[in-house]
């Protein structure tokens, strides 16, 4: 496996990403990974090294705002990461052919992940699937617990922009109102042990997506959930 740095134009911004480039003949399709709010690119490396391993070439990268990252800027509303998620897709295209593409993504970052996906399916682009790790609906709920609030402190200025409550809020509405997926290949994943986002509510998501498939379940908390989700999510890619 060979890994390289990149630098992508999102606006005023330069995005922080790195490439997953297999020793292996390359399979398809290739991957556009979303990290977790206040986390960073480095948190899907366990997934998409792995799956560099197994053949699928992909790309990581920092959300704008993420303290953690490398990209800077600020990030002021969801739709500014998911035309973040939408600037690495093209660059992934133009830099690597128009291949066609799966859009994965952790806790919020599967939000970018979905409406990206949605987005570009509709403009006739090739998207084979999407896959949701740790992602329900009425997402705020699980921050309105004791753990929850807890946690949102501890992380509050881990993003430059807007306040964490304003950002999860915003998820909040967008997931009761999800775009359909219909006509594309879904996974979703909720994490066994996840405080934050119980697997009923990553059920409801998938329903208003569209699935009708059942979700699948790892043993996992909610920021293990890219890397116990590894073996589902090969499993998954192999029967594309």
């Amino acid at each position: 496996m060979k890994l390289t740095n990149y630098g992508i134009p999102c606006g005023s911004l330069k995005l922080s990403a790195l490439y997953y480039q297999p020793e292996i003949e390359p399979r398809s399709p290739f991957l556009i990974y979303s990290h977790g709010f206040t986390s960073c690119k480095h948190s899907m490396d366990g997934l998409a090294s792995y799956l560099a391993l197994k053949g699928y070439p992909g790309i990581t990268y920092d959300a704008p705002g993420h303290k953690l990252g490398g990209s800077g800027g600020e990030l002021n509303s969801i739709d500014e990461w998911v035309k973040s998620c939408g600037a690495v897709a093209e660059f992934a295209r133009c830099e690597f052919g128009d291949k066609s593409l799966v859009f994965a993504g952790h806790s919020m970052g599967a939000m970018a992940s979905i409406e990206q996906a949605s987005r570009q399916y509709s403009e006739g682009k090739q998207v084979a699937g999407v896959v949701s790790i740790a992602l329900g609906s009425e997402s705020a709920r699980g921050f309105s617990s004791t753990v929850g609030q807890a946690m949102l402190r501890q992380r509050e200025d881990y993003i430059a922009g807007a306040s964490a409550a304003d950002l999860i809020q915003q998820l909040d509405h967008w997931s009761g109102y999800p775009p359909q997926l219909a006509g594309l290949q879904m996974l979703f994943i909720a994490a066994k042990n996840d405080v934050l986002i119980k697997a009923e509510r990553v059920q409801a998501l998938a329903e208003l997506c569209g699935s009708k498939d059942e979700i699948t379940i790892v043993d996992s908390s909610h920021l293990d959930a890219p890397d116990r989700s590894r073996a589902k999510i090969y499993e998954w890619l192999l029967n594309l």
